[in-house]
């Protein structure tokens, strides 16, 4: 990817305090939070990884007075939550009683009720973060709260990743269930002009950036940190960690989809698996390429440098070979990425591929 950056960055450019493009959205949660006064309310926050959900929760709670009374959990990626995963980051908060109810695993009921207590008695703003890594308590907590809210003088703000949703059935469940009830809050992409908020005073084309990017704040920010970088080392790991959530051939296409900056023809893409259109579909969802025209392509360059980067050499060459075959049966053009070129000019280790 040419460099987008030029010159020195200023660690004074990024401001932690000031979130651009989100001040419409703040105003909403403010309002919200403010007509607890008269009533409960339920906000569904969501948004694509990177966003600004958790940065956002942030401003927001950092504004509030003494009235309000803050409680903020996250569910957390890992294999098998407990039950109320999210409460134990809570329990020095908790009622006494709440916390034996918790622990021993006496039910839902009694948490549920528990819990609604709690946020009748107080005027609370409570915050669950991420809940598309939720156990299913806690959606189930998330249902019973969201129905009763109203009736409270507390705010609940639950937020999730906008991929995950088609890809989590309870959670779209919950999110349906609820809807009208709750207030939804969807976060945009930047567009050019908030690219060129971020970047102001940096040596940057905001143009190529907000390109690079496709306005993901969370990609914008780490390019205008590590501006000597034209990959940087978060941005890649942010990339591979949701691809590697991907079936193991469902992310050997996405490579193959990678070694061209053009991205390659769908026609050649589907005769790599049996199951590529499926793991096309994943890949869809999980915002990582883009289909159209009859090509896929990964949805910026910064994905595509990301996934390019991490194609082991054995796989590169077979999948080199494989494209170059398909263009030869069909008379093609296709520019492979200089990387990916290298790599598949490595002599193959005797005995493998």
């Amino acid at each position: 990817m040419p460099p987008v950056l030029g010159g020195v960055y200023p660690d004074e450019v990024i401001r932690t305090d000031t979130l651009v493009e989100r001040e419409d959205q703040i105003r909403v949660l403010e309002n919200e939070v403010a007509d607890t006064a008269t009533r409960g309310s339920l906000v569904l926050v969501s948004g694509d990884a990177g966003f600004g959900k958790t940065s956002l929760v942030k401003v927001l709670t950092k504004r509030l007075d003494h009235r309000y009374r803050v409680l903020i959990a996250s569910c957390e990626p890992v294999g098998i939550p407990a039950a109320f995963a999210p409460l134990y980051e809570l329990f020095d908060k908790l009622p006494d009683d709440l916390r034996r109810d918790i622990i021993s695993g006496s039910g839902r009921t009694p948490v549920y009720s528990g819990m609604l207590d709690l946020i009748k008695n107080d005027r609370i703003v409570m915050v669950l973060e991420d809940v598309h890594w939720s156990d299913e308590a806690t959606l189930g907590l998330v249902r019973y709260l969201g129905r009763r809210i109203e009736a409270t003088n507390s705010c609940l703000i639950v937020t999730y990743r906008s991929e995950e949703l088609d890809l989590n059935p309870p959670l779209r469940l919950v999110v349906a269930d609820l809807g009208p009830a709750a207030l939804r809050i969807e976060l945009p992409a930047l567009t050019k002009a908030g690219v060129e908020r971020m970047a102001h005073g940096v040596d940057i084309d905001p143009d190529a950036l907000h390109n690079a990017t496709l306005g993901n704040p969370f990609f914008v920010e780490q390019v205008i940190r590590h501006p000597d970088l034209a990959l940087p080392p978060t941005v890649q790991n942010a990339v591979l960690a949701s691809a590697g959530q991907l079936p193991s051939d469902a992310l050997e296409i996405l490579y193959a989809v990678a070694l061209s900056p053009e991205g390659i023809d769908l026609a050649l893409a589907e005769a790599l698996h049996p199951d590529a259109g499926e793991f096309l579909d994943l890949a869809l969802q999980r915002r990582l390429i883009e289909i159209s025209h009859g090509r896929v392509a990964c949805r910026h360059e910064l994905i595509r440098e990301s996934l390019a980067r991490a194609i082991p050499a054995s796989m590169s060459r077979r999948l080199h070979r494989s494209l170059l075959a398909f263009l030869e049966e069909t008379g093609g053009a296709l520019r492979i990425s200089p990387a990916a070129r290298i790599t598949a000019s490595v002599p193959a280790t005797p005995g493998k591929p």
